[in-house]
């Protein structure tokens, strides 16, 4: 992820830099005092462990749209820890995945600012490749998307030439970082590999009998830019918000693939596809209890 931040760094300046020091920044206070008003030592040994839920501070730099003022950082990424780990049992117990919710509860309260931080570049002979911010695109982003010759969409995915956010400039990057992550480490390996055909299987359905006449979009377009391959990372990441059954697994990919195609397509916000992840969370457990319920039918 150092190497990602350092890449990135280099297309967002120093803002980006800011924002990721305010993110950790705030996780370490966040630890402190945690260790400071705790008498069992328990908190001392998740601070310095995977189970203090490091993956929120680290990655919301990542989602985070750059337009924002900085001091809301410390703000979202609080709540959304309190929510998420204080009201569900702590670390391993938590239901929502951490940086998802912060970045929903982030768009709550500033959904249109996020939208206009979606911006065009600066002129391409102007030696810059930074983005501008506050500026409202014309047309919906993945049509702009669209314009992307097949023959350059991978080369495109990596080179952040096209309306992005720090978390989605370079999205062929991320996509093959989380299929190793998910392999060497043995995480949610299925429903990672169930994302990625069903959101191809979803997107060929959708440009070929909905779409296809305004958007010249191929099917693996949605693997490759926006927030689909970041969520993929954060979600074999942080696989504890996942179910481990193989059912649930397939099942909780079909939802996600499936909102998170309808979510990209023919939309100015580059964050709506978030939700796919919080609307799989919720119905993935339901549809796992009526498959429970059927099969103690039938027996």
């Amino acid at each position: 992820m150092f190497f990602y931040y350092f890449s990135v760094f280099g297309r967002f300046g120093q803002k980006f830099a800011a924002a990721v020091a305010i993110s950790v920044g705030t996780g370490l206070l966040l630890g402190f005092f945690r260790i400071l008003f705790n008498f069992s030592g328990k908190d001392t040994n998740d601070f310095f462990s995977g189970r203090f839920g490091w993956l929120l501070f680290f990655a919301f730099p990542l989602f985070f749209p750059l337009s924002l003022s900085l001091w809301l950082i410390p703000f979202v990424l609080v709540s959304a820890y309190l929510i998420c780990f204080g009201a569900f049992g702590g670390f391993k117990n938590h239901f929502f995945n951490p940086v998802i919710l912060a970045v929903i509860f982030m768009m709550c309260g500033y959904g249109y600012t996020s939208v206009l931080n979606v911006s065009r570049p600066l002129p391409v002979n102007s030696g810059y490749k930074t983005w501008t911010s506050g500026i409202p695109v014309s047309k919906p982003l993945w049509k702009i998307y669209a314009s992307v010759p097949l023959d350059s969409a991978v080369k495109a995915s990596v080179s952040s030439h096209l309306p992005s956010v720090p978390g989605a400039s370079r999205g062929a990057v991320i996509l093959l970082f989380s299929l190793l992550f998910s392999f060497i480490f043995k995480r949610r390996r299925l429903w990672l590999i169930g994302c990625v055909c069903f959101t191809v299987l979803f997107s060929y359905l959708i440009t070929h009998f909905v779409f296809e006449p305004a958007l010249g979009i191929k099917s693996f377009y949605p693997l490759l830019f926006g927030f689909v391959p970041i969520m993929l990372f954060v979600g074999v990441y942080d696989f504890e918000t996942i179910s481990q059954g193989r059912f649930d697994q397939l099942a909780a990919s079909l939802i996600f693939s499936f909102f998170a195609v309808m979510f990209s397509f023919n939309t100015e916000n580059v964050y709506l596809p978030v939700y796919a992840f919080l609307i799989m969370q919720i119905l993935t457990p339901l549809i796992s209890d009526i498959k429970a319920m059927f099969v103690k039918a039938a027996k």
